[in-house]
């Protein structure tokens, strides 16, 4: 607990209901914002059915810690005469970043006092208590300043923050960036698990050099095939945070995202009958280079291309578009046009171990990388010849 007040990295706001000390937290005000930046910092933003079912003290506190966490920011209109939450955020932002200040100092102290085993501590204990009263009493006067606010109009409100669910699903990667004081240029996203994240490509000596500097113990591995690395850092006493790094988007000029129930996708797959799951993923990064190559002109546009060349595989007729695709994801695309000779010559430096160099590991840039080709032929030409002077020599 200790460690995830320190670097904001768990519901410490649910975490400090349990055991002897839970009666800090709970009054009502204090408690429900628990629950909401637990939902906001695992990722989970509230349905649109939640934010209608909301009180209106309770959207003005999701409202609040939204803005607070700097989530909804980003889609603020630039005209701010426009958006009820820019005006709430210009009105009462500093009011509830203060409060918000002395909510995150208490469960700062409650969770040293768990960590040093006072948790029955009375005198502490009731300290701590009198402490969220006043908080509880200050958040309701405010809760209640906002509601009598006739220059903020709580339907707007619920609207654009039903409108801001579906634009982004990310809080717990952009609060965990902001705590760890990560650069944007490390692009830090969630994944699936409640502790997992994927970060940009060719960001892992800054993202492992921050952690350590930190004073996390950072493990890292790389993918034997793919070559992409995974971090897993532990903070002393705390669950361990896992980080993948994702695919280069080369051809692309950006990292873009595909979902794979869009319809656009979803008539791909229908229309060339593709079922495998392996074949599907290779179909999407068919897609996914295509739209990183021009972005701004939206997925129907980059899925002609690629419907082109399923259609140039199903007039082959040689087999199902399915399995040519499984066969395609086998060699690489780049691979099944690539000269025999070219293919060898990789294959050579696989084997002389370009994929686990340090050198190919470290610094992920592709200059780097052709750069690291160099260097890995001219030490397999070196091999070459060593061998041919070794059978001359015999």
């Amino acid at each position: 607990m200790a460690q995830a007040t320190k670097f904001g990295l768990s519901a410490i706001g649910l975490e400090a209901l349990q055991g002897p000390v839970q009666m800090i937290v709970s009054y009502p005000i204090v408690h429900y914002l628990g629950i909401l930046e637990f939902r906001l910092t695992q990722g989970r933003w509230l349905t649109s059915e939640e934010i209608d079912s909301m009180a209106a003290q309770n959207l003005i506190m999701m409202a609040g810690l939204a803005l607070g966490m700097g989530i909804v920011q980003r889609y603020l209109p630039s005209e701010v005469k426009t958006s009820m939450l820019a005006t709430f955020l210009k009105k009462y932002g500093m009011q509830f970043e203060t409060l918000e200040a002395a909510r995150q100092k208490l469960l700062a102290d409650l969770a040293d006092l768990a960590d040093q085993g006072r948790s029955n501590d009375t005198t502490a204990v009731d300290a701590l208590k009198k402490r969220a009263q006043v908080i509880e009493d200050e958040y309701k006067k405010f809760v209640g300043e906002v509601e009598a606010d006739k220059a903020i109009d709580l339907k707007a409100i619920r609207a654009e923050l039903k409108k801001v669910g579906a634009a982004d699903l990310e809080g717990s990667a952009k609060l965990l960036s902001k705590e760890l004081g990560l650069q944007e240029d490390v692009d830090l996203q969630r994944a699936g698990g409640d502790r997992q994240f994927t970060y940009k490509w060719g960001k892992t000596n800054k993202l492992e050099e921050r952690l350590s500097d930190l004073g996390a113990q950072v493990a890292k591995e790389a993918d034997p095939q793919t070559g992409l690395r995974t971090l897993t850092a532990r903070f002393q006493g705390g669950d361990p945070l896992t980080f993948q790094e994702r695919s280069t988007p080369y051809p692309g000029i950006k990292e873009v995202n595909v979902d794979p129930s869009d319809p656009v996708v979803q008539k791909l797959m229908a229309d060339f009958k593709i079922s495998d799951p392996a074949a599907q993923r290779f179909l999407l990064r068919m897609l996914t280079i295509e739209l990183a190559i021009n972005p701004g002109h939206g997925l129907a546009s980059a899925a002609k291309p690629v419907h082109r060349k399923l259609n140039n595989m199903q007039a082959q007729g040689k087999d199902s578009v399915e399995n040519q695709l499984l066969d395609l994801r086998q060699k690489g695309e780049v691979g099944s046009k690539a000269p025999p000779a070219l293919i060898a010559k990789a294959e050579k430096l696989i084997d002389v171990g370009i994929l686990s160099s340090q050198e190919w590991l470290s610094d992920r840039t592709h200059e780097n990388m052709e750069g690291t080709v160099g260097e890995m032929l001219a030490y397999l030409e070196t091999l070459v010849l060593r061998s041919s002077l070794v059978r001359i020599k015999r």
